[in-house]
C-alpha cells in the first residue's frame, strides 16, 4: 500500500516518542529539524538521546518511566503525532490501537501495518524539502534515492529556491497570465541552475 505523502507545519507542535534508544533517536532527529516540541517517554534513554536533549533543552523533554495509556487521553488533542519506537511489538501495538481510536497520526518503527503515518527518507536544504518514500518496503533503497538527488542537486538549491520565491511573488504582478509567467520563471530557473545559483547573490 502507498503512503500519501503530505507535508505539515509542525512548528512548536507537541510530538511524543514513547522509546529511548537508537530508533527513537532517529525520530528525534527528523522531528526536531521541523521545529517540534518532543516528549520522550522511556525507563532506559541512551546517551545519545541524553545528548540530543541536552544540546536542545527549550525543545526535548525526557520523562524516565514506563509508558501509560494517560500519557496520550489524558488529553488526546495533546500530540499533533506519536511515534511507537520501543522494542515491545506489544506495547507498540497498543500504543497504535490508542492513537487510532482517538484518530492522533502514530508511527511504528519498522512495522508499517501499524502506522496511520510514515517516515520518509528527508532531503532538507532551508525550505526546500524533498521526501522520499518506499512505502516502508527498503529504507535502503529511499536513502539511495535521496543520496542521488543530493548529489545531482546544486549545494546552494536552499537559497535558488528562496530567490525563485522572492522573483514569483514579483513576476504575479509584472505578468499577469499564468502561463506565461510559468514560463519565464522556468527560464530564470533553468539558468539559476545552470550558474549555480549566483545571480540571486
Amino acid at each position: 500500500m502507498a503512503f500519501f505523502p503530505i507535508y505539515i507545519d509542525i512548528t512548536d507542535k507537541h510530538v511524543l516518542i514513547v522509546g529511548g534508544g537508537h530508533t527513537a533517536l532517529q525520530k528525534i532527529k527528523a522531528v526536531l529539524e521541523f521545529g517540534a516540541i518532543i516528549h520522550v517517554i522511556a525507563q532506559d534513554v541512551s546517551k545519545e538521546v541524553e545528548d540530543i536533549s541536552g544540546n536542545h533543552p527549550d525543545q526535548i523533554k525526557i520523562v524516565r518511566r514506563a509508558f501509560v495509556e494517560d500519557d496520550i487521553l489524558a488529553n488526546p488533542d495533546y500530540y499533533c503525532m506519536v511515534v511507537a519506537a520501543t522494542n515491545d511489538r506489544q506495547l507498540n501495538s497498543h500504543i497504535s490501537d490508542i492513537c487510532n481510536r482517538h484518530r492522533i497520526p502514530v508511527n511504528v518503527v519498522d512495522d508499517p501495518e501499524l502506522c496511520s503515518f510514515i517516515f520518509s527518507s528527508i532531503y532538507k536544504n532551508k525550505d526546500l524539502v524533498c521526501a522520499i518514500s518506499s512505502s516502508g518496503e527498503s529504507p535502503v533503497l529511499t536513502q539511495y534515492v535521496k543520496d542521488v538527488l543530493k548529489k545531482q542537486l546544486p549545494d546552494n538549491i536552499g537559497e535558488i529556491n528562496e530567490y525563485m520565491g522572492r522573483v514569483r511573488r514579483r513576476l504575479k504582478d509584472e505578468i499577469p497570465d499564468m502561463s506565461e509567467r510559468k514560463k519565464v520563471l522556468k527560464e530564470i530557473l533553468e539558468k539559476e541552475i545552470r550558474e549555480g545559483g549566483r545571480n540571486n547573490e
